[in-house]
């Protein structure tokens, strides 16, 4: 059937459209992104430069502008120092929570706390078996550098989930009344392998099959997707995406033969991640800590040059010689020997003619201390100082150990400067995140769940490993499926925040008792533990670790138990004490008695 014969026509002309509008939008950053790009880590943003062969972009060299790295260290550093901060794959950085559960303490309710952690482990497991923390990295990078970085989050045959990032200039984003980011248009680069693999032989127009056929595998072709609300899908075309509340559009580019749609495809939730490092001006784009620091990027290049020149000109001076020297260079090795006349070229006996031009002293280490400030500043902007403030500090000049007044100091100002970036991360990376993968995994579950049916429904035993982690995973999700749940983060910089936060009053409290307990003891039966322990607890995410009241109030039952039998104790072995005192009496009386003769104390003994 030839293209556009099926009724695509209406289609791809909408998406045209909509290409160009996100294309006119986004063509102001262009010139910055590449700026940015050249002067801190050049291998992000290649795709600015629009080239359809990836191995032979990869190939150039990107770095002539960079003669001092510490810009492509300071975007290394901060994407590892966001990565450890707030998505570290080695500590539980999120957790499900039930929203009835509010405001009551944290031991509450454990049977359905433990069905929520249950369902917690199985997103995480989902998570750490996929290439999402790998992906991260490249995530954290971008949007560092340049403000905004891009990823679709895709289903994946083998590992329930997978992320996709786009690199910065094969990627096109709008957002919504509510900043969200809700359409996505990305030019993929692909071989022919791969959209073979992606679409499947048969659904792949004739001129890709033949290229497949005869061995033109990795010959690159050009594919477009657009991602958009299905509402926004001409009409006469929604059917098509499934009914689901997000539409994906593949097509095959114009380039490479006539417009083909090579799929179209639905999500349940809103695939698009588009963390902005923050949005001053309201486009759908983000300002990063690359463009704050261009302006000192390129000038400590331009120091590095100076530096590099001033050393080359004292390592190799730029020599001055008479005129009668001319097409003879003088050797300027060492013990070499050079011949001349005297008085020629202005020279006089005991003059050497050959001599610096310029002997200036040239000052290096003016030069050397402007690069120190500016590496410096670009450090404090890249907050690479506060990252490894507590490494410093530990590992600096006579190794101290911090005091907790020290420890709590630094933490609240490295949460005071990154608190509004968690803040926008928590609505434009990690809930899209969580959520999509909550979505994915319960659809996965639903799948497994159908298909075992089917098995059973046959007679057909249940042998398969997955199929029963399968099984595990559905129960899980299926024990939370009627609650309703929030995600709260439990990252090491959200802990720090929210504890700052919560905790610093009491911190306070607990200081202003005992300074006035020194002049009243009674001071302290105004503070309520109880109540300072379950802040702290629900503050810190530890579930499990404090225990709920039940088991409190039956640990004080059983101390007090004990305590009371004690007492009894003691009291029966001193009542036995007395007894064997007034035993041990007694008996000293009848022995005297009966050494003074028995009959000294009877009646009548006496006349």
């Amino acid at each position: 059937m030839p293209d556009g014969a099926d009724g695509h026509d209406s289609l791809l002309d909408w998406a045209r459209r909509t290409k160009q509008s996100l294309e006119r939008a986004r063509t102001p950053y262009e010139g910055l992104w590449r700026d940015i790009r050249d002067h801190f880590e050049p291998t992000l943003g290649r795709a600015l430069d629009d080239n359809r062969d990836l191995n032979d972009s990869a190939a150039q060299r990107a770095d002539r502008k960079i003669v001092n790295e510490r810009p492509r260290d300071l975007v290394d550093r901060l994407s590892a120092g966001l990565q450890s901060g707030i998505t570290n794959q080695a500590r539980q950085w999120f957790r499900l929570v039930d929203k009835s559960q509010f405001g009551k303490p944290a031991g509450d309710g454990s049977d359905e706390r433990d069905a929520i952690d249950r369902a917690t482990e199985t997103l995480q497991a989902t998570i750490a078996g996929s290439n999402v923390y790998t992906q991260l990295i490249s995530i954290y990078q971008r949007l560092g550098q340049f403000g905004t970085a891009c990823a679709l989050l895709v289903p994946d045959e083998a590992t329930t989930i997978r992320l996709d990032v786009i690199d910065e200039g094969a990627y096109w984003i709008g957002q919504d009344r509510r900043g969200r980011v809700c359409t996505l248009l990305r030019r993929c680069e692909w071989t022919v392998r791969q959209i073979v693999e992606e679409f499947g032989r048969e659904a792949v127009p004739e001129r890709i099959r033949r290229d497949f056929d005869e061995g033109r595998t990795e010959a690159f072709r050009r594919v477009w997707n657009l991602v958009a609300p299905a509402q926004e899908v001409p009409r006469a075309h929604r059917g098509g995406f499934g009914g689901h509340p997000f539409a994906s559009l593949y097509w095959l580019d114009q380039a490479e033969g006539r417009e083909s749609v090579l799929a179209k495809r639905g999500f349940d939730y809103n695939p698009i991640i588009a963390p902005r490092w923050s949005t001053p001006t309201g486009s759908a784009y983000g300002v990063g800590l690359g463009q704050k620091a261009l302006p000192g990027a390129k000038e400590l290049q331009s120091l590095e040059l100076t530096k590099l020149r001033i050393t080359a000109q004292e390592a190799d001076p730029p020599m001055a010689a008479p005129e009668d020297m001319r097409g003879t260079p003088p050797n300027l090795n060492p013990a070499a020997v050079n011949y001349y006349k005297i008085g020629m070229g202005g020279g006089s006996a005991g003059h050497i003619p050959i001599q610096p031009i310029d002997s200036r002293p040239k000052r290096l280490d003016f030069v050397l201390q402007a690069i120190q400030a500016q590496e410096e500043r670009l450090d404090r902007l890249f907050y690479a100082d506060l990252f490894a403030m507590l490494l410093q500090i530990q590992m600096g000049e006579g190794k101290r150990q911090m005091t907790a007044t020290e420890v709590s100091e630094l933490a609240s100002e490295k949460i005071a400067l990154l608190g509004p970036i968690l803040t926008r991360l928590n609505h434009d990376l990690l809930n899209p995140l969580v959520g999509g993968v909550y979505a994915l995994c319960r659809e996965r579950a639903m799948q497994t769940l159908d298909a075992l049916a089917a098995r059973e429904t046959f007679g057909m035993p249940v042998e398969s490993e997955a199929a029963l982690a399968g099984i595990e995973r559905y129960q899980a999700l299926a024990d939370v499926e009627d609650m309703d749940l929030d995600v709260e983060y439990t990252s090491t910089l959200h802990i720090d925040q929210q504890a700052n936060s919560r905790l610093l009053g009491v911190f306070h409290t607990v200081e202003g008792i005992g300074v006035v307990a020194g002049i009243d003891q009674q001071a302290p039966d105004k503070f309520d533990g109880d109540k300072a322990v379950d802040l702290i607890a629900e503050s810190y995410m530890e579930h499990g670790v404090i225990r709920d009241q039940e088991a409190v109030d039956a640990i004080r039952e059983g101390r007090a138990a004990q305590a009371e039998q004690q007492m009894r104790m003691a009291q029966a072995q001193s009542d036995a004490d007395v007894q064997q005192k007034q035993a041990a009496v007694l008996k000293d009386l009848q022995e005297q008695q009966a050494a003074a003769g028995g009959m000294a104390f009877a009646p009548g003994g006496l006349s």
